[in-house]
Formats: C-alpha cells, structure tokens, sequence
C-alpha cells in the first residue's frame, strides 16, 4: 500500500517538479533575460540620463547622452568623461567649450563627433552587439555661480548596448538630437 501511495504523490506533485524545472532551464538559455538592459543611474537626484537611454554607436566609443536637470537651479555642463569599468579616474575630461546651460526641469543631448567612452585615456575596441558597462562623470556648477568656484562632480553608472554606426535611436526611432553617425 505504501508503495502505491508513493506512485500516486510522485504522479500528482511529479508534473509540477518537472515543469518547473523546464521553467528554470529555459530561463538560464536565454542570456538576454539575465541582462540588466541599457540604463544611466546618478549616484545624486541632480541628474536624469535614461530618457532616453544613453547609446554607443560605434566600436571606438562614441557616445549619445541625454542630460536632464532635475535639480533646484539651473546648471552650466563643463566637461564630462565616460570610462569603462575598469578605468582608473579619468584626469583628462572631455571640454564643453563655453559650457552647456540647462534650466532646471530641462534637458539637453550630448552628440558630439568627440565624445567618446574610454578605457584608461585609450580609444576602445568594441563590437556591435556587445554590452558597455562604465561610469559617465559630468563636472558642472550651478548657474550664476561665481567662475573661480571649483567644478562639482556627478557621477552615473551606465549600461548600454554598442550599435553600428548610423543607427542608434532614442527609441522611438529617431537620433537624439538629429545626430545618429559619427
């Protein structure tokens, strides 16, 4: 009797163990749903950069970003680098000659032919398709702040997928800023 009172709980309880199993396998084969996806996240609220998603657009490091200032006053962008994980802190940043004006609430795309991501103070090598994991560090100070003011320093982690050159969008199918190519 014991024997088939194990029969029957193995039948009855056996399907559920066998389907979640399936369920697990088919979920450790698909990389893609363990990937953390694109995203910009500031250490700080000053800043957004997720709307829309930072891009890489080529195998050098090119970069798109949006900034937006959620902050309390508006901001002046001086400079910014993008690094890779690895990086050391960058000592050399990329200028924004004049600097950038943002108005509190507003926002303002970086889609320069010059910025580019970077690995220790050297041009990268990847691949379309790949994923960019790295830090963005922005050096702005407040608007109508004083010139000899130090810069103040915001810091992102960011995610992003590498695409071809020419065919980043912002996800709704266009270029952020009309820039889509080096």
């Amino acid at each position: 009797m014991k024997g088939q009172a194990a029969m029957e709980y193995l039948m009855t309880y056996g399907w559920a163990v066998l389907v979640i199993v399936i369920v697990i396998a088919a979920l450790f084969s698909f990389t893609s749903f363990f990937k953390v996806g694109e995203q910009c996240l500031f250490s700080q609220k000053t800043f957004s950069c997720s709307d829309p998603s930072p891009q890489v657009l080529s195998p050098d490091g090119k970069i798109i970003f949006t900034l937006k200032n959620l902050g309390q006053k508006g901001v002046t962008i001086h400079s910014f680098a993008c690094i890779t994980e690895d990086s050391e802190v960058p000592t050399a940043f990329t200028t924004i000659p004049g600097g950038e004006l943002i108005p509190t609430g507003s926002a303002q795309t970086f889609s320069d032919v010059d910025y580019k991501c970077k690995r220790n103070g050297g041009a990268l090598e990847l691949t379309a398709g790949s994923e960019f994991r790295g830090k963005l560090i922005v050096k702005y100070n407040y608007e109508n702040e004083p010139a000899e003011y130090s810069q103040r320093q915001a810091d992102a982690s960011l995610t992003a997928t590498v695409v071809a050159a020419g065919t980043g969008t912002s996800g709704n199918g266009e270029c952020p800023g009309g820039v889509c190519a080096p």
